[in-house]
Formats: C-alpha cells, sequence, structure tokens
C-alpha cells in the first residue's frame, strides 16, 4: 500500500542520512511524503533524524507538522518539546506548547513529565518539582518521572531524595524496565559519586545499567572512565569505549573514547 511504500522512504532515509548521504536521504523523505502527506508518523521520523544530527529547527518543525496531523497523540508533543528544548531559548515555547496540549487533551502523566522538564529548562525548579509529582501521581506507576524528579533532588543538593526516588523508580521499572531501569542506574552512581561513594560501588551501578540497556552511552563511558581514573584500563573496558565511539557519535566523549580504545 501507499502508507507502506511511504513508511519504507522515511525509514530509508533515516538510514542514509546515518552513512552521510544527505542529498539522497532527503529526497527519501519527500517521496514519502508525497506518498502519504497525512502521515504523522513520516513527519516524526525526520524530526528524529535532524535532532540526532543536531538540527533543532528543523526537528522541530517536523514535529511542528507531525502534531498538527495527529493532534491527540501524546509522544508526539514529548518529541516535540524534546525538539524545543534543544533550540536557544526553547523552553518557553516549550511550555506554552504543553499548556495548550493539557487544555485540548486533559492531565496526562508524560505531559507532566515533559513539562517538569520545560519548566526545569526555564529556571524554575519548584514548578519543575511540581510537575514531577504530578506525573508520578496520575502515572501510578511511572518510574520516568521518578527519574527525573531524582535528578532535580541531586541537582538541588537533596541527594537522600534522590536515592529514595531511584531505588523506587528500579522497583517500578522491575525486570521489563530495559533503557529506563538503566537509566535509573546510571542517576544513582552521579548521586553515590556527590556523597563520596567508592570507585567499586560507581561501577558496580554502571554495569547493572550496561545489563539493562548494553547501548547506554553514560554508562559505556562512565564505567570505563573510573578504571582510566584508577591508572588502568582492561580489555572489556576498551570494549566499552569502542561501542561508545560508534554508538555515541555526538557524544561529549566520544572522540576521546575513540583515541583510548585504539591505544596500546
Amino acid at each position: 500500500s501507499k502508507p507502506q511504500q511511504a513508511l519504507a522512504h522515511a525509514i530509508r532515509g533515516g538510514v542514509l542520512a546515518a552513512q552521510g548521504k544527505a542529498k539522497e536521504a532527503a529526497a527519501a523523505e519527500e517521496q514519502a511524503a508525497k506518498l502519504d502527506p497525512t502521515s504523522a508518523d513520516i513527519q516524526a521520523l525526520v524530526g528524529a533524524r535532524k535532532l540526532r544530527e543536531g538540527d533543532a529547527a528543523g526537528s522541530v518543525e517536523a514535529y511542528q507538522r507531525a502534531v498538527g496531523l495527529e493532534s491527540r497523540r501524546v509522544s508526539l508533543y514529548a518529541d516535540l518539546v524534546r525538539a524545543l528544548l534543544a533550540k536557544d531559548g526553547g523552553a518557553k515555547q516549550a511550555i506554552d506548547t504543553l499548556k495548550r496540549a493539557v487544555a485540548r487533551l486533559g492531565e496526562h502523566p508524560r505531559l507532566a513529565l515533559v513539562l517538569g522538564d520545560a519548566y526545569r529548562a526555564a529556571g524554575d525548579a519548584d514548578l519543575a518539582q511540581g510537575q514531577y509529582e504530578k506525573a508520578i501521581q496520575l502515572g501510578r506507576p511511572f518510574p520516568d518521572a521518578r527519574v527525573a524528579l531524582a535528578r532535580l533532588h541531586r541537582a538541588r543538593g537533596n541527594i537522600p531524595g534522590a536515592l529514595v526516588e531511584l531505588e523506587q523508580a528500579v522497583n517500578e521499572y522491575g525486570a521489563g524496565g530495559a533503557g529506563g531501569s538503566a537509566a535509573a542506574y546510571v542517576e544513582r552512581a552521579e548521586a553515590e559519586r556527590s556523597r563520596g561513594a567508592s570507585a567499586g560501588l560507581l561501577k558496580g551501578l554502571y554495569l547493572k545499567a550496561l545489563e539493562a540497556d548494553p547501548a547506554s552511552c553514560e554508562a559505556l563511558w562512565g564505567a570505563s572512565k573510573l578504571e582510566l581514573d584508577a591508572g588502568g584500563l582492561s580489555e572489556e573496558g576498551r570494549r566499552r569505549l569502542d561501542t561508545y565511539a560508534r554508538l555515541c557519535p555526538r557524544g561529549a566523549h566520544a572522540a576521546e573514547a575513540a583515541r583510548l580504545a585504539g591505544a596500546r
């Protein structure tokens, strides 16, 4: 069907972009939009691709088109807000967008979570905390919101409060928590680091994160950086750095990870 062909073109565009074939990628995405101009999924794929490439403004435009096509899909608003927050000065626009979304759709845990992110980006920690707490109450359970609240607690120096939220988040993610559970373990490592925990405890938390999500950029770097700080790097540490360099090319430590992974 045309919608299936269109989606295939959009996915192919993302693959071509990852291969550095920008012109071919744009052509594939244009073909996708022509085949199915009413597909919000196609616009969302374009938005995700542009955000990965650092084109926040282009990503915002694509997600705005997606929202225009499916104005009641909560996940599209969350994606749009992530793109807006990647723009300089995008926090206010994100807040306004979410307030309109809540007025249209009603309260929703995911909307409360990203509104908390927007308030935090705007520098209003109290309103951010209120939204995170609302998201937790609306979700019941909603471990993503607990991790966000823990990050805010840590930033405000409330380490005990952060650790309480993270323990609960890990329990709520459960065995199927996957990437979310990994984020909780990484955040717990950062919270423990801030109160002077041992390198052994920190590495154990990063390794738990990698058990939940082997592609966690923060855990790949964190576990290997602890080895480097201790004066050595195991073969497993080099493999983690090589994986980081491949999977996280826009990560803050990508160039250093590639160099260290190849050093002997």
